[in-house]
């Protein structure tokens, strides 16, 4: 039994996704820009929501303003 909606293929040009990669790694975008482009990468290349979470607190979360920002992608749909 599926939970939720239903997940969208994310189709994106290389160069959208030239642009994402470079905002992920600027200095000074802000890291919430940054965060999310990487989940919107990360996604676009077929990963679960789950994985994408884990994957990015594992690799990129060194404060709670960024889990929030996480927490924030992934709420369950009531």
């Amino acid at each position: 039994m599926n939970r939720g909606r239903g997940r969208q293929e994310i189709v994106m040009s290389e160069s959208e996704a030239t642009e994402l990669n470079s905002l992920v790694r600027k200095r000074t975008v802000e890291r919430s820009i940054a965060l999310r482009s990487q989940v919107v990468l990360l996604c676009a290349e077929g990963l679960p929501d789950n994985e994408v979470a884990v994957s990015l607190t594992r690799n990129s979360i060194s404060s709670l303003t960024d889990m929030n920002v996480i927490r924030s992608f992934f709420q369950p749909i009531n």
